[in-house]
């Protein structure tokens, strides 16, 4: 039986599948419903207590994620990459 193989192009070619895709249904969400996903489910930012919170907190947390996005790049990237030997 062959073992299949995940080659950096095939890791490349779905991250580009799945960002697009994503980009796909927000635009179309945001052009034939006039909303965003959040808005559609109607999520709302909220403190641990419930509490509203202020746009400086709201701005921490997307830093935050921004940040959590470019760390989790880096660890797949390092899966996929055969000079670590990891490949």
């Amino acid at each position: 039986m062959r073992e299949e193989v995940l080659t950096q192009n095939d890791a490349a070619c779905m991250l580009a599948a799945r960002r697009n895709l994503l980009a796909a249904l927000s635009i179309h969400l945001f052009v034939y419903r006039r909303a965003t996903l959040n808005e559609l489910a109607q999520l709302e930012l909220c403190t641990f207590e419930g509490k509203a919170t202020h746009v400086s907190n709201a701005s921490a947390a997307a830093a935050a994620g921004a940040l959590r996005v470019f760390l989790g790049l880096g660890y797949a990237w390092a899966l996929v990459d055969d000079r670590n030997g990891m490949a």
